[in-house]
């Protein structure tokens, strides 16, 4: 049994884009995927007398680790190969992600006059309207 992937028909990427061409000179907060950069935790080993009898392994406490770009940018054209937005007056927020805490602990924070962004990339947007109090107030930027 041979998967195929589903090739969006030219009737799809014209109403993507259309959509995205009506947002032109809107301010949008976009989220990327995440990705693992690491593992921390502890493991506990069983002592050695219990160790013949049982695991070896007693406990294993581990904390995923992943890092996120998070981005601010007002529309300023589409492209529509590869499927893309250009944004001007962007702001970068690089973020580290660990799932025992409810606050993301922005650790690079960088300002781009334009940002290209591949469709692809966006797992998440929403419109702003007032893009200086996102900035300071949104707990997911927010330093």
């Amino acid at each position: 049994m041979n998967a195929q992937i589903p090739i969006p028909s030219f009737e799809d990427i014209r109403k993507l884009l259309e959509f995205w061409i009506d947002q032109q000179d809107k301010w949008f907060y976009f989220e990327t995927e995440t990705i693992q950069i690491g593992t921390s935790g502890r493991t506990q080993y069983a002592p050695k007398n219990i160790a013949r009898h049982a695991s070896t392994w007693d406990e294993i406490n581990e904390k995923l680790q992943y890092s996120q770009s998070r981005i601010t940018g007002k529309i300023h054209n589409v492209v529509s190969f590869p499927p893309s937005l250009l944004l001007e007056d962007v702001t970068v927020f690089t973020v580290n992600l660990l799932y025992d805490r409810q606050k993301p602990d922005v650790v690079n924070v960088e300002k781009r006059k334009k940002y290209g962004l591949v469709f692809s990339q966006i797992t998440y947007y929403e419109p702003v309207d007032d893009i200086e109090n996102f900035i300071n107030n949104d707990i997911r930027i927010k330093k």
